[in-house]
């Protein structure tokens, strides 16, 4: 699958861990049109997560995706039997509290490898999202979409130290060269924004409720998707529509 020809800009947000704050952030995205994902495990032993009736609100307007049974790393996962089950029971769980299929997952804590990758296709899913961030490109491997930005206050050495360690030459060269390593999250966002107006490619922002709110995040998210709310010739996708849209591409 080539993404040489594509030019659409596209815009899609998502959120993991299922918090019940995930609602909040739900009526943010109603608000200034924006869509999304929000992935969400059937358990948390770190966070609290929405009950079923809230789940069901959200999956109203938004897609909901996978984040297994008990949001635990996978790789540290022994069996393969195991890993399977907390992909697949995550699913059908998912799937009978809303009544409608789930598509997409995104790996716990960003975890994965070529095994993962296999079981969480063999459970039915048809793409997955990964957590390393800095990325535009429309995805080639809908087994490893990733995020644009992780709306979190990372410094700079954070940013750069992730940039080396996933091997992404082309982002820290961008980072370094076109967005001066700024670590405001407003100025980096317009940045891929304009980027993506001017050659096409997928604005993917990404986080954490509970983060949000912990970090007192809500006025800068708001302020965030307002922003991108100005700018009407840009595609808003959930994460599976993009996967959706990615097949019927040449």
């Amino acid at each position: 699958m080539s993404s040489v020809n594509h030019r659409e800009p596209i815009v899609t947000m998502s959120w993991d861990d299922g918090h019940p704050l995930d609602l909040r952030v739900a009526e943010l995205m109603a608000k200034y049109g924006m869509r999304g994902t929000f992935y969400v495990p059937v358990r948390n032993n770190e966070h609290k997560v929405m009950g079923k009736g809230d789940i069901v609100k959200i999956s109203s307007e938004f897609e909901i995706g996978g984040h297994t049974l008990n949001h635990i790393k996978l790789t540290e996962i022994s069996s393969e039997d195991e890993i399977y089950r907390e992909i697949s029971i995550g699913k059908t769980v998912m799937e009978d509290s809303i009544g409608k299929d789930i598509t997409t997952f995104a790996y716990p804590k960003g975890c994965y490898n070529r095994q993962i990758k296999h079981l969480v296709k063999k459970a039915g899913f048809k793409g997955a999202r990964s957590a390393s961030w800095f990325h535009d490109e429309y995805p080639d491997d809908l087994f490893c979409i990733h995020p644009t930005i992780h709306i979190y206050p990372h410094n700079f050495p954070t940013h750069v130290g992730h940039l080396i360690k996933e091997l992404n030459s082309r982002g820290l060269n961008e980072y370094m060269l076109s967005y001066r390593g700024t670590t405001d999250l407003k100025k980096l966002i317009a940045c891929y924004l304009d980027k993506i107006l001017a050659k096409g490619g997928v604005l993917h922002i990404w986080g954490h409720s509970w983060e949000i709110d912990e970090l007192g995040l809500w006025v800068e998210l708001e302020e965030i998707m307002s922003y991108i709310s100005e700018f009407k010739n840009v595609m808003h996708l959930t994460n599976g529509e993009i996967i959706s849209y990615m097949e019927k591409q040449p």
